[in-house]
């Protein structure tokens, strides 16, 4: 085999809304399938989605009630595997054989003061 058909969303995910979000990308993980594509990479922070508030909002400012109002939320919906919460995206690269990179923002229950972090998650076909 000496080719491999790649491709690369650019999608518009709905911000802070992770369900949302998981259905959006599994739907272009479809639609990449029916086009031929075998491997898929998503942007950083596909899901909840990047967090172009900080330079809107003073996203630097320390101890800002604002700020941790939106962080509560960007926490909230950051994505937990251990949860299942890719398990529709899995899926979705099974069924139309679509390897994906799909940067997330991740935070992992087992982490001592559950932080959120960015995370480059891989969905393969093969077992």
């Amino acid at each position: 085999r000496t080719q491999l058909r790649v491709g690369i969303a650019q999608v518009a995910v709905p911000l802070l809304d992770r369900s949302a979000c998981v259905a959006k990308v599994a739907s272009a993980i479809a639609e990449a399938g029916r086009q031929g594509v075998e491997l898929l990479a998503f942007g950083e922070a596909c899901i909840p989605g990047y967090p172009v508030w900080l330079e809107r909002t003073g996203g630097a400012v320390f101890d800002s009630p604002t700020q941790k109002a939106i962080h509560a939320v960007y926490l909230r919906e950051a994505v937990c595997i251990e949860d299942g919460h890719l398990d529709p995206i899995v899926k979705a690269a099974a069924a139309h054989g679509v390897h994906v990179v799909l940067g997330i923002i991740e935070r992992p229950r087992h982490a001592q003061f559950r932080p959120a972090g960015a995370t480059a998650a891989l969905a393969a076909t093969d077992p």
